[in-house]
């Protein structure tokens, strides 16, 4: 028995040196991830720094689970995710400076205006679920459609392009028996960094790359073209600019068919917007300074590319020739 024990004690002392190496290192690389870099607390919960460098944590409930996402320091939003369903956003939380009380809630399912109507269905349609109806020509005209059988709505939250602002969207889809898509709506609501809303629009067309510019005055955004979602957008591509404060339109461009335009990027105070042909060849920009609203329209010329620095960028655009716009 005891040469027994001496023949497998190295074994065993291998087993032990193993399993607590394991724990340790499990040990430190939960230190790790429980670094305050790494963590971050709202009242009673510790949402987790994901990949994505995102915190957030999942909630297990008995029909499904809950995923709180931090959307900005000090505003989180619950999305649920039933058993047997699709996920969808529930509300907003907007905590105070010391993330311990919270100061305000939306709830996205009460602020959907679609959803006042009992037919409609609170659900998520992919490409897969409905039919796409083919216009006419080239001008989006539609043939006579079958009467909506049935209607869904969902919530859609945009990247937030200034902190504070949250873009939402709430689209309503109208589908016939066959599931081809007959009718499109969408509300379009800008709340601002206290969670009340400062801008809403009702339209039959789908807002893109919505952003707010750095003093929360102004809202840019784009609609129409052949590319998004929603079958009855405009064919040609339109951006507008929107003075927050009096929910107008203070500006309006509608491009040549089969040009697209860019998300607004910004450079040093100005902001810029591309125009392309087809999606690929770079036609021209707009350079637009909102404090004295004039836009500079630039026709495109290869050395744009050549210059990622912004001063010199700018430079090089001061001496080139361009058609001036005041709105």
């Amino acid at each position: 028995m005891k040469k027994l024990h001496a023949k497998f004690l190295p074994f065993i002392f291998c087993l032990l040196a193993h399993s607590t190496g394991a724990q340790q290192q499990e040990t430190r690389s939960r230190q790790l991830t429980e670094t305050p870099e790494n963590l971050r607390h709202y009242k009673d919960k510790a949402l987790a720094r994901t990949g994505s460098a995102v915190f957030s944590i999942t909630e297990a409930i008995d029909s499904g689970q809950i995923e709180i996402t931090e959307v900005y320091k000090g505003t989180l939003v619950y999305t649920y995710s039933p058993l047997n369903g699709v996920p969808y956003k529930q509300k907003l939380q907007y905590f105070d400076s010391t993330l311990s009380e919270v100061i305000h809630s939306v709830d996205l399912l009460e602020m959907n205006p679609f959803l006042i109507d009992s037919s409609t269905h609170l659900a998520y349609l992919d490409s897969e679920e409905m039919k796409i109806p083919s216009p006419i020509d080239s001008t989006c005209q539609f043939p006579e459609l079958p009467p909506p059988a049935s209607s869904f709505s969902n919530c859609f939250m945009y990247p937030i392009t200034t902190k504070g602002f949250i873009p939402i969207s709430f689209e309503h889809i109208f589908l016939s028996k066959d599931q081809t898509v007959v009718d499109w709506e969408q509300e379009f609501i800008v709340l601002d960094p206290r969670g009340r809303p400062v801008f809403q629009k009702r339209m039959d067309y789908s807002i893109k790359h919505p952003t707010i510019t750095t003093d929360g005055k102004y809202l840019i955004y784009q609609y129409g073209g052949t590319d998004g979602s929603n079958p009855f957008d405009p064919c040609h591509e339109y951006f507008e600019i929107i003075e927050l404060e009096s929910s107008k339109i203070i500006f309006s461009q509608k491009c040549w068919y089969l040009e697209t335009v860019s998300s607004p990027t910004y450079r040093n105070e100005d902001l810029f917007i591309h125009v392309f042909n087809n999606r690929t060849n770079l036609l021209k920009q707009y350079r637009i300074n909102l404090n004295d609203r004039t836009i500079y329209l630039y026709k495109y010329v290869p050395e744009w590319e050549l210059l990622p620095n912004t001063e010199d960028y700018l430079r090089f655009l001061d001496a080139l020739p361009y058609e001036t716009i005041k709105f």
